[in-house]
């Protein structure tokens, strides 16, 4: 139901203007209008200088079908978002999980017209586009939550894990012979120590770069994903191992008692 909120007097008769509140994941809140004025209210500054908008229309169905809206954002230049532009922002999934509200402000009433988790974004230099779907998509998440599988259901490293990122890391150093999808190293641990694993560059042209590791054989670590730029001879980096998911290895981790896999289920049977 629709409740009217307090009422922004200042504004003329016939003007009417869109409030968005923006709550990041992080817990940061964004406040902007459609107005070409920033508008005071509730102890909040809504930004008009931020960026041009169009909404898509916002309807209302009875049952638990999922309501959509969509937001077309076309950024100002100079305009950022936690130092960042709008643009790399939504790219780089600061939108992700975000929720929106928005109300229509009138000199007489604030009313609510749509709250939505954003669902979808893309981004390209000079426009935004933001799918926002109503609370009911919370009703599209899988119960229960874990399901019984032969693997481990949990990631490599996770809380749920417990294993130490940085205990389990292994520096290395690139050698001769490398290429944008093999890293030719030092490392003498091996073959298969490193699948499924991580590398991260702590040096040379992809630092701060991190690539899954598809294969390992001693000295040479095959990345799922090419790198930009070829590793040269002396670059630095640090390799996680992965996990297969399997009770064998979490007991060669000694991390067996957080196993959550179910390694002796049946498997399927066709009957003839």
């Amino acid at each position: 139901m629709k409740t009217a909120l307090p009422s922004i007097a200042w504004l003329p008769v016939d003007v009417v203007a869109e409030l968005y509140t923006i709550e990041l994941r992080n817990g940061t809140m964004l406040y902007y209008t459609s107005l070409d004025i920033d508008i005071d209210y509730r102890g909040q500054t809504y930004r008009a200088d931020a960026f041009n908008l169009e909404r898509g229309p916002i309807k209302t169905n009875i049952g638990v079908e999922v309501d959509d809206v969509e937001l077309t954002i076309y950024p100002h230049q100079d305009d950022t978002i936690e130092g960042v532009s709008f643009p790399s922002f939504v790219l780089n999934g600061g939108f992700d999980g975000a929720w929106i509200t928005i109300e229509r402000a009138r000199q007489v009433r604030v009313t609510p017209l749509f709250k939505g988790m954003v669902a979808d974004a893309v981004a390209d230099v000079t426009q935004i586009k933001l799918t926002l779907s109503a609370p009911t998509v919370l009703l599209n998440i899988d119960m229960p939550r874990n399901r019984y599988s032969v693997g481990c259901i949990w990631s490599v490293y996770s809380k749920a894990c417990g294993l130490s990122r940085s205990a389990h890391a292994v520096a290395g150093i690139v050698t001769v012979g490398s290429s944008g999808r093999t890293v030719h190293c030092n490392l003498a641990q091996a073959g298969g120590f490193f699948d499924l694993g991580k590398i991260q560059f702590t040096g040379g042209n992809n630092v701060g770069l991190v690539r899954s590791v598809r294969d390992y054989v001693t000295g040479i670590l095959v990345l799922s994903y090419p790198l930009p730029v070829v590793p040269q001879p002396g670059d630095t980096f640090t390799a996680c191992p992965g996990c297969d998911k399997r009770y064998v290895t979490c007991k060669a981790y000694g991390n067996e008692a957080r196993y959550r896999g179910m390694p002796y289920m049946p498997k399927k049977e066709s009957s003839i």
